[in-house]
């Protein structure tokens, strides 16, 4: 588990970055267009021995092409990994910005995941580039990106999609038993509250 870091030092630009911001492009190309949708981490943040340049990390998600931003931390992480105003250094930097927190280790709700998609989707079909992130990449983003593409395919099984996000982020992804059982259900509670949401009026 994360402990938190008790150093109150200010934030130094100037130091040397001992890391860079880590991304990894979805590559399945029946469904999505190759190096368009990605899963990272999160840009710039420092604790213990990683010291990332936010700026510099910026830089990195510009030139691989990617516009659109989906962060998935909580304030508090954004406080606790020395990146607190991170949102809007991504809109003071051109890129769109679509914040919805997530608890750490927790899958998204239903309606936040349904949002998180069709963010996602509209960016995509708009011929955008789009990075998903979390803390680490491993979870919430993996969680959101893996039911992104049983959207897409309604036929897709949930250990289908596991594995794909695990060949991209590594044995590690998909964290808690709550993330795991969240897309192993998905197909059902879309289902059902696609059922509650209002009909659009015409």
């Amino acid at each position: 588990m994360l402990q938190f870091d008790s150093s109150d030092e200010e934030y130094d630009e100037s130091q040397d970055a001992t890391d860079s911001v880590k991304f990894d492009w979805i590559n399945f190309d029946e469904l999505v267009p190759r190096r368009c949708l990605a899963i990272g981490d999160l840009p710039g943040y420092r604790y213990k021995t990683t010291r990332r340049n936010l700026h510099q990390d910026l830089d990195v998600l510009k030139r691989a092409g990617i516009s659109h931003v989906c962060c998935l931390c909580t304030s508090g992480e954004l406080a606790k990994y020395r990146v607190p105003q991170l949102i809007d250094e991504y809109k003071n930097c051109g890129l769109a910005v679509f914040h919805l927190p997530i608890p750490d280790g927790d899958p998204p709700t239903i309606p936040i995941a349904i949002a998180l998609i069709e963010n996602i989707k509209f960016a995509l079909d708009s011929q955008h580039k789009v990075l998903v992130h979390c803390f680490g990449g491993l979870g919430r983003a993996a969680v959101v990106v893996a039911c992104y593409l049983m959207t897409l395919d309604s036929q897709m099984e949930p250990k289908t999609v596991i594995e794909l996000i695990r060949q991209t982020r590594g044995a590690r992804a998909i964290q808690t038993v709550k993330q795991y059982n969240f897309i192993n259900d998905f197909h059902k509670l879309k289902e059902d509250y696609s059922s509650l949401r209002p009909f659009n009026k015409p």
